[in-house]
């Protein structure tokens, strides 16, 4: 049984990235663009024209990467019971998803929990065509597993 937490790809790139500015995080986006772009033609072939125009794409390309390696560890090599719980959810239902966990792990709740604080989703440091960018890309690599639960960012 495997259970696993993880965060959106616009808040998990910008939380592992220690990125709390917007302007930061603009110029530190285009020098990470630019750096690899070489390395990176080489490496991706024709999959580069999915992700060359993606701010960061090779954050984002690292966050569907581990998704697609976790899915088939889980479901494809051990084959075990998974749950797979998104950070958002606990703000918007933090009963529920403390009951789908709980239940999951066939345990029962005997403490109160501290009240959960959610934090930012840094939706807001990318435009409208930039999240579509990214989400067209991370389309492109999930394997579908991946992208089912993935499609929940789809704008």
């Amino acid at each position: 049984m495997d259970c696993y937490q993880t965060m959106g790809p616009f808040m998990a790139f910008v939380h592992s990235s220690q990125l709390d500015s917007i302007f930061y995080f603009a110029s530190i986006s285009q020098l990470q663009d630019h750096k690899w772009q070489h390395y990176e033609k080489k490496i991706f072939g024709t999959d580069f024209k999915q992700m060359k125009h993606v701010k960061c794409h090779g954050t984002f390309y690292k966050w569907v990467q581990w998704h697609n390696l976790v899915f088939e560890i889980t479901h494809h090599k051990l084959k075990i019971p998974t749950l797979s719980l998104w950070y958002e959810d606990y703000a918007t239902d933090f009963n529920k998803m403390k009951t789908t966990l709980f239940d999951f792990l066939e345990l029962e709740n005997v403490q109160e929990q501290l009240p959960f604080e959610d934090g930012k989703t840094y939706a807001d440091y990318f435009t409208l065509k930039e999240r579509r960018d990214i989400i067209d890309m991370i389309q492109h690599f999930a394997k579908p597993g991946v992208w089912e639960l993935a499609k929940r960012y789809d704008v």
